[in-house]
């Protein structure tokens, strides 16, 4: 039965990423029992258990034409944060290129523009 595996979640990653859409290659996925032919994404009550099902169809001679992987997306989102944050928790001398300032002047020109209606020259 198709399960939620690495390489699965990999490949998730990777078609969100960079395609932008929700799709498995199975050419990625090493075990043969997890490819997956058909995913289906759910978004589930915060109360209810977070769970993937998956359901295997197979033909008289016992050949399996469809397998489908039902995902919880919250529980999906947390397996690729949780890679990311292990991936550069593990590898922080990788990221040592980054030099960025992220400044937010919303709130000094909201300011700003208060004190400029507050004195009349707007």
């Amino acid at each position: 039965m198709p399960y939620l595996s690495a390489d699965v979640v990999y490949s998730l990653r990777c078609s969100f990423l960079h395609q932008g859409t929700p799709n498995i290659d199975t050419a990625e996925v090493t075990e043969d029992r997890c490819k997956v032919d058909k995913l289906i994404l759910v978004i589930e009550d915060e109360n209810e258990v977070d769970q993937s099902l998956s359901h295997v169809a197979y033909e008289k001679n016992f050949e399996i034409v469809n397998r489908e992987l039902t995902v919880d997306i919250r529980t999906l989102c947390y397996y690729l944060k949780t890679a990311a944050k292990d991936y550069f928790e593990a590898n922080k001398s990788l990221f040592n290129f980054f030099n960025y300032t992220l400044v937010d002047e919303r709130e000094e020109r909201k300011q700003l523009r208060e004190i400029k209606e507050m004195w009349g020259l707007t």
